[in-house]
């Protein structure tokens, strides 16, 4: 089984979908990409019940055994499976609460070959396009609040990844960097879907946006709305009535300096990374270490 935990913002949505719609495609018989919802039906919003020390319900086994009926491969993505956009910093980490998360996974799972993959992003990018995806679900909060005094600077992705790691030990975790995701997606699509690099071949690009990127436009029309209730259709279109463009960038939440230190810490980490045991990395781990403007556009 192939476990895609996301991260938040990393062009997860546009992965399965483009998984989905190749394996459907070129008739990968074998292999079988969940749907979203029904993965947050039997596994993510059924973690709450997965208790300590307890047999697991009958109507958890049985939801979980529908979901991941028989294929050689079966690939389960979900990025909130770790949390969501609204909780996503606490105790200066990431996802605080992913280790407790992936201890009852791990219960759900019990039994399966996993394999679990997660993309990284600059923080600096990543901490932005969360709080951007936080107000379109929930509306406006400034970003002070948002970040509710944590230490950005201490924010590490190799803490997550040895959380998850210490909660489901021996557990091959696979990583890449968001920011060569427009080189790399075949070779993530690859290992993803167990299929060899001839039949990788065939797999093809979804030219497709899945969540555009806030702008900071729409950024300053969420707050001239804060207070009023905003349906789902209603934030799409004030992100889509004003898009990304050159004259109409990204939302900047930080300072020059604030941003140099961020990236010096993320280099750092991307280091520290290659020290965890059962970890490997699909494409380069270095620079470059902010996202392109297209894929900005594009993924947020």
């Amino acid at each position: 089984m192939s476990l895609h935990l996301g991260a938040h913002k990393t062009a997860s949505t546009h992965l399965e979908r483009m998984l989905r719609q190749n394996v459907s495609a070129h008739g990968f018989s074998e292999i079988r990409v969940a749907k979203k919802r029904d993965i947050r039906d039997a596994i993510t919003s059924k973690l709450d019940q997965v208790k300590h020390k307890e047999e697991l319900s009958p109507e958890l086994i049985a939801g979980v055994t529908k979901l991941l009926r028989r294929k050689s491969t079966i690939v389960v993505s979900d990025e909130n499976i770790l949390g969501t956009t609204t909780s996503l910093f606490e105790k200066d980490q990431f996802y605080p609460n992913a280790e407790r998360r992936m201890r009852r996974v791990k219960r759900l799972l019990a039994g399966y070959d996993v394999t679990v993959f997660l993309a990284i992003r600059n923080p600096a990018d990543f901490i932005t396009s969360s709080y951007c995806e936080a107000v379109r679900h929930s509306g406006y909060i400034p970003f002070e609040d948002y970040v509710d005094g944590d230490d950005l600077k201490k924010m590490r992705w190799s803490n997550l990844v040895r959380r998850i790691s210490k909660a489901a030990p021996g557990v091959k975790i696979c990583l890449w960097q968001f920011e060569y995701y427009p080189t790399i997606w075949r070779q993530v699509s690859e290992r993803m879907l167990n299929v060899g690099k001839q039949r990788a071949g065939q797999i093809e690009w979804l030219d497709e946006v899945a969540r555009p990127g806030m702008s900071a436009k729409a950024l300053k029309e969420f707050k001239r709305l804060r207070g009023t209730e905003l349906t789902r259709e209603q934030a799409d279109d004030i992100l889509f009535d004003n898009p990304r463009s050159r004259w109409n960038g990204t939302p900047d939440l930080f300072t020059r300096a604030q941003r140099q230190s961020l990236n010096k810490r993320f280099q750092r980490d991307l280091a520290e990374l290659t020290h965890i045991d059962n970890v490997e990395f699909i494409g380069p781990l270095k620079a470059p270490m902010q996202a392109t403007s297209w894929l900005k556009r594009r993924f947020g």
